[in-house]
């Protein structure tokens, strides 16, 4: 028999709460995920990514960004609805697990789950702007958390590695391999 503290159904009500508001915004909201899903529907189709794309619409990221978007493309060919709950479920997983890799990476991990929902709490509503728009930052803030964690635990090739395709999707994760630089932190 299982046992479910009232930590864990704190969790679990948090979780529900964030999947039906962030649902709903996603879907009346979400433009960010349209331009980068053309980014991956161009690389699917063989034609130029950047083609009519200016500084506010279309395809703007660096090109694994189409790579990463062309699944999501190919479902969109079916279905953009269907599409749009997988990007979904994507960033909701970038949010689970950058949660709990930022959580290790700080020293966090054995802390009651309170303390994590009440960090949750404090930025909930930039999340909630996250799930509105519909980008990539779940993915980066999963990535990076993963780096986070690895460089705690001593694993610098894997922090780099995370690193890396962060700032293969998005540049800007790249500013801390200035940091890694300057820490000596050469392997990574």
């Amino acid at each position: 028999r299982v046992r479910v503290t009232n930590d864990q159904w704190a969790v679990v009500a948090a979780l529900a709460a964030a999947v039906s508001v962030g649902l709903v915004s996603a879907f009346a909201y979400g433009r960010d995920f349209f331009d980068m899903l053309l980014g991956g529907q161009r690389f699917l189709a063989g034609t130029g990514l950047y083609e009519g794309s200016g500084p506010a619409f279309g395809m703007i990221g660096p090109p694994a960004q189409a790579v990463l978007l062309a699944p999501f493309a190919a479902i969109a060919g079916l279905s953009i609805t269907v599409a749009r709950v997988c990007w979904f479920a994507f960033n909701f997983a970038g949010l689970v697990f950058g949660v709990r890799a930022w959580a290790a990476g700080l020293g966090l991990a054995r802390r009651p789950s309170w303390l994590l929902l009440a960090a949750a709490c404090a930025v909930a509503f930039p999340l909630y702007r996250e799930f509105q728009s519909q980008n990539m930052t779940l993915l980066l803030f999963w990535l990076t958390g993963v780096a986070a964690a690895q460089l705690a635990a001593g694993d610098d090739t894997r922090a780099g590695i995370a690193i890396g395709v962060a700032t293969a999707v998005k540049l800007f994760p790249g500013l801390a391999i200035v940091f890694l630089l300057m820490r000596g932190r050469w392997r990574a």
